[in-house]
């Protein structure tokens, strides 16, 4: 009878270990479940937090830009306005000194009259065509002024969204590598550096990467803690390519600045 209730004591207290290893278990997963959401939320948030300015700043870029748009419109009617006084002007005055020449008889005196009126309304001409001209160039460096603004604040938000996007799909970096392989004209001695976080995963990826290339040819995988978390340099016999991330923004950065010189 003894020995039957300590046998059952020993079941019991077994049992419990095993329930309260299981507990921990649940416990420590759903923790690390909570800290996976909370962090997934944050990145969100400051994705969300990202766009929303941005567009704010696009929204009042546009708002200024329409606002110049009425200066000048509103500036160039003025200036036809003015014309049309002076040269209305001109008139009153080109028949009133014939009216007083023919008076007098003194068509040199009418002709001359003439001749200053016209030199006058050509001034008054040539001045409003300068005043036009250095509107419109005002009017196109400030637009100038903007588009560089949109474009370096479009290169700093892109950066950001793709670290983000980065740091919840790690396998986005090895593609990045895995193309840059894909376009090397020789592989015969191919060295990738990439920052120290990056090591692992692209070195889980070495096996891959070397059915890429032909049997004979190496592939070394280095850290290089002078890299940024997301650079990476891959040296070949003919030189050497970044595929970095602040590189390729850079070349699309530089892509758009030619487009809009072009205009």
């Amino acid at each position: 009878m003894k020995s039957s209730l300590r046998a059952a004591g020993v079941t019991i207290s077994l049992s419990n270990i095993y329930f309260g290893h299981d507990k921990k278990k649940v416990i420590s997963i759903k923790k690390a479940s909570e800290i996976f959401e909370k962090q997934k939320e944050q990145n969100e948030t400051i994705q969300t937090d990202n766009e929303f300015s941005l567009q704010i700043k696009i929204d009042q870029l546009k708002n200024e830009i329409r606002r110049l748009e009425e200066e000048k419109t509103k500036l160039l009617s003025n200036l036809r306005e003015s014309i049309e006084e002076e040269k209305r002007k001109w008139q009153e005055q080109k028949e009133l000194e014939k009216k007083e020449a023919q008076k007098v008889g003194y068509k040199v005196g009418y002709d001359q009259g003439v001749e200053d009126a016209l030199k006058q309304y050509e001034s008054l001409l040539k001045e409003a065509n300068e005043i036009t001209k250095l509107a419109k160039q005002t009017y196109d460096e400030t637009i100038s002024k903007y588009d560089q603004a949109i474009l370096e604040l479009a290169v700093t938000i892109g950066k950001k969204i793709l670290t983000i996007e980065l740091e919840e799909r790690p396998e986005l970096f090895k593609q990045i590598v895995v193309k840059a392989i894909e376009d090397l004209k020789d592989s015969s001695n191919v060295e990738i550096y990439v920052h120290p976080s990056q090591y692992k995963c692209i070195l889980n990826q070495k096996e891959e990467l070397e059915q890429m290339v032909r049997s004979e040819d190496v592939i070394s995988i280095y850290a290089d803690q002078h890299l940024d978390e997301y650079d990476c340099l891959i040296r070949h016999p003919y030189g050497q390519i970044d595929v970095s991330i602040d590189t390729q923004l850079e070349q699309i950065k530089h892509a758009l600045e030619e487009k809009l010189a072009e205009r």
